[in-house]
């Protein structure tokens, strides 16, 4: 039969090209009647098995998938940062403001502040700040990227609390003080948020802006991927997903997909994971078990 030949030929030729990965770009939700059975590694192992039946050449299966819930868990830090920081200047500045010595305190400001925020008064809502969430130099990085817009959320800073625009009067422009950076701080979350949420603003195809926001955003989401948890499981869904069922976390992949919905979700960013047949099982029960990722 010349159909038949047809088949087997290109079946040859398939098996012949040898290929090494195998890469799942979209793994479908079952039937809502089968909703909470997890079939997701039995689905998994039994397409491993038939791939590497048809092409034995088959040694990494991976997958390329989305990071749906990356952008919801970012903006409530974005959100959580700039009210505490907020809340940090209305305090600061109550004190500023009632003062007797105004001039001793403008004179020495800088130690005034890092005298309130050492203070154990602060120290339950600094707790909500967190320091590692963008770098200093990340934070100069945005301001020299933004100039278009971040002396504009300064001027609001300045104007909405009377000891930044005190300390700008008096010229302490210096970026290591302790209030600058706090400030800086404020105006780099405010300018971040405010290119991520814009869906009409395509920093991507900014050259200078992707340039900056690259790391920044990798980092954010790598962390995200790795310590955010529920229930000591990873909080993103797909990820929990596929740590259940044996895969490791391999690599990001930087603007993967630029549609408009992925740009929403995860600024464009993809993750692959990887299934490597003989930790399968090891992984996940280390995962479910230990929860370990």
């Amino acid at each position: 039969n010349n159909k038949d030949n047809n088949n087997e030929d290109s079946k040859s030729k398939s098996i012949s090209s040898s290929p090494t990965h195998a890469i799942f770009y979209s793994i479908s939700s079952t039937q809502k009647g089968l909703g909470g059975i997890e079939l997701g590694n039995f689905l998994i192992k039994k397409v491993v098995e038939e791939l590497k039946q048809e092409f034995i050449s088959l040694s990494t299966f991976a997958t390329l998938s989305p990071i749906p819930m990356f952008n919801k868990w970012l903006f409530s830090k974005f959100s959580i940062q700039s009210n505490t920081l907020d809340r940090l200047f209305e305090r600061f500045d109550q004190i500023h403001s009632s003062s007797s010595n105004k001039n001793n305190i403008n004179n020495n400001n800088d130690n005034v502040f890092k005298s309130f925020i050492n203070d154990k008064k602060q120290e339950e809502l600094l707790n909500f700040f967190d320091h590692e969430f963008l770098s200093k130099n990340e934070c100069d990085s945005l301001l020299k990227v933004g100039t278009n817009k971040t002396p504009n959320i300064r001027s609001d800073y300045t104007s909405k609390y009377q000891f930044l625009n005190d300390n700008d009067n008096n010229n302490n422009n210096n970026s290591n003080s302790i209030i600058n950076q706090f400030l800086t701080s404020a105006i780099s979350i405010k300018y971040l948020e405010s290119l991520l949420k814009d869906p009409g603003n395509h920093w991507f195809k900014n050259k200078n802006l992707e340039k900056t926001l690259k790391p920044i955003l990798m980092k954010l989401c790598l962390r995200y991927l790795l310590k955010e948890k529920r229930r000591k499981h990873a909080i993103d869904p797909v990820s929990n997903f596929h740590l259940k069922n044996g895969a490791m976390i391999q690599q990001l992949n930087w603007l993967g997909n630029i549609e408009p919905y992925a740009m929403k979700q995860s600024n464009g960013i993809m993750v692959n994971y990887l299934y490597k047949l003989e930790n399968i099982e090891s992984n996940s029960h280390n995962y479910i078990q230990n929860y370990q990722i």
